[in-house]
């Protein structure tokens, strides 16, 4: 069995094995995130209508008409004169075109992404065409969620380590310049919980705790179950003091309301050690360290708060 160590892999062989079936000059494979849609790998066989990487507001995208029918497969023979292509932007730009466009649906998302064809000429598509299209948009759905499977928690549903582990080392292959600020929470005299009320209790306030952690973030922020009762928060972007006071202060404020586990009201309290880059440009590893010195400070000096080290 072919095995895959990313996406990108798993498109860039699904792209090799579609532009040997489908006739179509592009056959592209792209991502969206509700917002964005990327191309993450195309093949343009003459001229280059789809370039490889192209990101854009989904809504301004072709991709976007692949979510919206009941139907699998859409399939629009002239954008130009089809009612729901006719007015974008992007027709405007390309001119004409055929289009044709499978969802790829994983466990977590239902409009994770998309297979695509575009020609000049109308794309004729067989039904062996098209299942081979959903065949390519079931493998990588597989592939997304055994990769979904290997970087999550079992119990919060969070990321794990091997998450954390997964930002960095793309952070140094890719020699991206990303600044980040960074918040170590531990869950303080957890072990009392778990010795009063039983493991299965402890197990519901981690899952109450890691739901209140994500009501309180944003989307783009990382929140990683690191292993027991700790957890970190990754902001991307340096963010300045008094802004990371305020999200602090609104973690401790979240946790500290009462949890109600198996008839008993629950109250527990968090410290918390955050880490910025405004001095002076570090690694995501070393943030961690940084964070992780200033919650043993707090635990040292009381629990129950938050410390910024800079």
């Amino acid at each position: 069995m072919i095995q895959y160590r990313s996406v990108a892999e798993a498109a860039e062989y699904i792209i090799n094995v579609l532009k040997n079936f489908i006739s179509a000059n592009t056959i592209f494979i792209a991502l969206n995130d509700g917002a964005n849609n990327t191309i993450l790998k195309s093949y343009n066989r003459d001229e280059k209508l789809v370039p490889q990487g192209m990101t854009l507001p989904l809504l301004q995208t072709y991709c976007s008409i692949v979510f919206q029918g009941a139907e699998s497969l859409v399939v629009i023979p002239d954008t130009s004169k089809d009612p729901l292509t006719v007015k974008m932007d992007i027709t405007h730009k390309l001119g004409p075109c055929s289009f044709i466009g499978i969802p790829i649906a994983t466990r977590n998302n239902p409009s994770y992404g998309t297979i695509c064809a575009m020609d000049r000429q109308n794309i004729e598509i067989s039904e062996k065409e098209v299942l081979l299209l959903e065949s390519m948009a079931a493998l990588i759905s597989y592939v997304v969620d055994l990769e979904d499977a290997s970087i999550t928690d079992g119990l919060t549903g969070l990321y794990n380590r091997k998450y954390l582990e997964k930002i960095r080392l793309s952070n140094e292959s890719e020699r991206m310049n990303r600044h980040w600020s960074l918040l170590f929470i531990d869950i303080d005299d957890f072990k009392m919980i778990n010795d009063t009320y039983g493991h299965d209790a402890g197990d519901l306030a981690l899952l109450e705790v890691a739901k209140r952690l994500k009501q309180q973030m944003r989307k783009t922020d990382t929140i990683v179950r690191m292993g027991g009762d700790e957890f970190i928060i990754v902001i991307e972007g340096t963010q300045e003091s008094e802004e990371l006071r305020i999200v602090a202060e609104k973690v401790l404020a979240s946790v500290q309301q009462p949890i109600e586990i198996a008839g008993n009201s629950i109250q527990l309290s968090v410290s918390v050690g955050v880490s910025s880059e405004e001095v002076e440009a570090v690694s995501l590893q070393q943030l961690i360290i940084k964070a992780d010195q200033a919650m043993y400070e707090v635990k040292n000096h009381g629990k129950a708060g938050y410390k910024i080290s800079l």
